[in-house]
């Protein structure tokens, strides 16, 4: 006996990554992951030497448990295991400048992907003066990709540096101690901004923040083709579809697969809606980045037709 069912997938504009579509004699009720799946990271980015966290978009699933590696040719520097795809937010140690770092994945039963490289470019030294007994700064609150100021404390007669590597984003001589706010650039997220005060005598300890990431990716462009909905939207985000007609087994966002800098990418899952009379929507999709921040909510609505799944 033949049912039929209603098939709705992605084109997500911007990446492929290798992945063969499902067909639909491969299924009956659940998505599955197909024979030959590609196993290799996607990497966001560029790496610096003052680069502390990453963004990288690895395959995942309960069944087939992956492992995300990354050595510098020394030592391993991160690894963990997951059970879902999904684009990813990771925290290594700053590397020296010139190292090449290894992205890969293994699968529980062994099976291993391609390996990415990324070689640390220099954002050079921050500072070369001896560490003396010059009062450490305080920073006040978070520095965001959004911030265009620092409220920092120093103490009168010293001088104070907020640094990128080599590049100074502020610098500020005290006439007197306590906080005062300096403006600086925006500043990529997931790098590290170091801020340390200096006299005659040298300079004082580092003090040190991760710039975090608080702005939502903007609103994706998403259109309706036949049985797809192509989405166009910011590089590096995940691609997340939920059913909101009601039925409380479609209550969860799907995750569909990550926008990269290429083009035509198919998802890697093909979402099921096994709903009988078949169901037009309406859907929801949003894009969600690595730091969680959600773009607002489009919604559309799919032409009503169907595929033939043999039980």
């Amino acid at each position: 006996m033949k049912k039929s069912y209603r098939i709705v997938s992605i084109i997500l504009t911007l990446m492929i990554l290798g992945i063969p579509i499902l067909h639909s004699k491969e299924i009956k009720a659940d998505v599955m992951p197909p024979e030959e799946l590609s196993f290799t990271p996607v990497v966001f980015g560029e790496i610096t030497s003052e680069t502390q966290k990453v963004i990288v978009f690895s395959y995942g699933d309960e069944f087939v448990p992956t492992t995300l590696k990354v050595s510098n040719g020394k030592q391993t520097i991160f690894k963990k295991t997951y059970k879902k795809s999904a684009v990813r937010l990771i925290e290594i140690p700053r590397q020296k400048p010139g190292t090449c770092l290894q992205f890969s994945l293994k699968t529980s039963y062994g099976k291993k992907g391609g390996i990415v490289n990324r070689t640390v470019k220099n954002a050079g030294t921050v500072s070369k003066k001896k560490v003396s007994s010059v009062f450490k700064p305080k920073v006040s609150g978070k520095i965001t990709d959004k911030s265009t100021s620092v409220k920092v404390y120093a103490k009168k007669g010293t001088t104070l540096y907020v640094k990128h590597g080599s590049l100074t984003l502020a610098k500020k001589k005290y006439k007197k101690s306590g906080y005062q706010s300096l403006s600086i650039k925006r500043q990529k997220a997931g790098e590290v901004i170091t801020f340390f005060a200096e006299n005659k005598k040298g300079r004082s300890k580092y003090v040190e923040k991760v710039v975090s990431d608080v702005t939502a990716p903007a609103k994706p462009k998403v259109e309706v083709a036949g049985y797809d909905i192509r989405v166009t939207g910011e590089v590096g985000t995940g691609v997340y579809i939920k059913d909101v007609t009601g039925d409380d087994m479609r209550d969860n966002w799907i995750f569909m697969g990550v926008l990269d800098k290429k083009v035509e990418f198919f998802t890697p899952y093909m979402y099921y809606l096994l709903d009988e009379p078949w169901n037009d929507g309406p859907y929801q999709v949003r894009l969600v980045d690595a730091w969680g921040n959600k773009s607002k909510i489009v919604t559309v609505n799919i032409p009503n037709k169907g595929a033939e799944v043999s039980d």
